[in-house]
């Protein structure tokens, strides 16, 4: 695979490669309460992402963002129900390989549908209409999860960008959400968005120097950023994707998937500000026992915000 100008053309409907935080998420000095929540692939265990949120006392209102690092659906029991909880709060994502796949599925769905319209003269076009028996492409759960979205959900999915930025952050450098990796030294306008959404490490090309072989890209991003000139800003990176690794911090990369549809656990990367400084630190919660779990309340909500846990503390 390649980079930079010979990468393979863009996404025809990839509407967004990059995408930018707005400024009233971004944790910061200036900001004290702001706090940001990076969450790792959630695969649709809306159970165990209510619990991590809960714990947080996770508040919108007390200046709490949640981002979310792709693959929030397909594999768990209510991709639906994640996604409603993720509009519902206006979080921010990046578009993972599943997304990405079911999208791609409902994309093939509704083009075959269409071309039995014309075939036979068929009216119907809802989304339930659009029946796995037709499409035997080996695709099934995507498309069974693409029929369980609704028109709102799968726009929302085909929105998210690739790549988000989200601001400098202190002791970190600028902070960048992916799915599964960036390839050091290659400016994030011309990352691969295939490979963004879908690597899990390095391939060097051999040469007459060196033999070709793979490598980890977190400990090549790493070093890169180690070697850059004292003057250039360091960018870390969050991701997800790679659940056989687990959870894995190092120095300018966090990566998130803790395994939760497995049943191991669902983290996150909280970035808080205080007046004193920003913080950063992982939080994660069991995900054991929630894989036949939808959502646990119609409604959504949460444990008391962290002002209701300031005034206890008070009272107490």
């Amino acid at each position: 695979m390649s980079y930079g100008s010979a990468a393979r053309p863009g996404f025809a409907d990839l509407s967004v490669h990059i995408a930018s935080l707005p400024e009233r998420h971004r944790p910061s000095r200036a900001h004290p309460g702001r706090r940001l929540v990076v969450v790792g692939d959630v695969h649709g265990m809306r159970a165990s992402l209510d619990r991590l949120l809960d714990d947080l006392r996770f508040d919108p209102a007390a200046g709490d963002h949640l981002v979310l690092a792709g693959d929030m659906i397909n594999k768990g029991p209510d991709s639906r129900g994640v996604l409603d909880l993720a509009m519902r709060l206006g979080a921010s994502a990046v578009r993972g390989n599943h997304e990405d796949r079911v999208l791609l599925a409902h994309k093939s769905m509704r083009e075959s549908h269409v071309a039995d319209e014309d075939a036979h003269g068929n009216p119907e076009s809802e989304q339930d209409d659009l029946e796995p028996a037709v499409f035997p492409h080996g695709d099934s759960q995507e498309r069974a999860t693409a029929r369980g979205l609704s028109r709102k959900h799968l726009a929302w999915l085909a929105s998210l960008p690739v790549i988000l930025e989200a601001g400098a952050v202190e002791g970190l450098g600028d902070l960048v959400v992916v799915h599964a990796g960036l390839v050091p030294g290659v400016p994030l306008a011309r990352q691969d968005p295939w490979a963004v959404m879908n690597m899990r490490g390095l391939v060097a090309v051999p040469t007459d120097r060196r033999d070709g072989g793979a490598s980890s890209w977190p400990k090549a991003w790493d070093a890169h950023q180690r070697r850059l000139p004292e003057r250039r800003p360091r960018t870390a990176v969050a991701y997800g994707h790679d659940s056989k690794r687990g959870l894995r911090v190092g120095r300018y990369t966090f990566g998130l998937d803790s395994g939760c549809v497995g049943g191991g656990d669902l983290s996150a990367l909280v970035i808080e500000a205080t007046a004193e400084g920003v913080t950063h630190a992982i939080r994660s919660v069991s995900c054991a026992g929630d894989e036949g779990r939808k959502k646990k309340s119609k409604g959504g909500k949460h444990k008391k915000g962290r002002k209701g846990k300031k005034q206890e503390e008070e009272q107490s």
